[in-house]
């Protein structure tokens, strides 16, 4: 099958704050962070997710996936640090237009 599905798609099964949830862990990962070793952290990541996902919903998962892991990789040049707004840039500007 050559089908993936949307953000959109799995927001009618699963519940938001799940997907919302699998988008914080994410993001932890690529810093390598626990949610539990610094609540500010967790929070700022929800927020973000929060505010990021719903304008990005028409992304399938497997595109989202692959951004994630790419940023893990070391591709993008996010820095040692929790740099939110440069995460969402770097979506926008570089991942999407390899994708494009």
């Amino acid at each position: 099958m050559n089908y993936s599905p949307t953000v959109r798609d799995l927001m009618e099964y699963f519940e938001r704050k799940d997907i919302i949830d699998w988008v914080v862990s994410n993001i932890l990962c690529i810093w390598m962070l626990k949610p539990d070793s610094d609540h500010t952290i967790y929070q700022q990541a929800l927020s973000w997710a929060r505010l990021w996902l719903p304008m990005n919903k028409i992304y399938t998962v497997g595109e989202l996936t692959l951004f994630f892991a790419r940023c893990k990789a070391g591709r993008y040049d996010l820095g040692y640090k929790l740099d939110l707004t440069r995460l969402g840039n770097i979506f926008k500007k570089e991942f999407l237009a390899e994708r494009g």
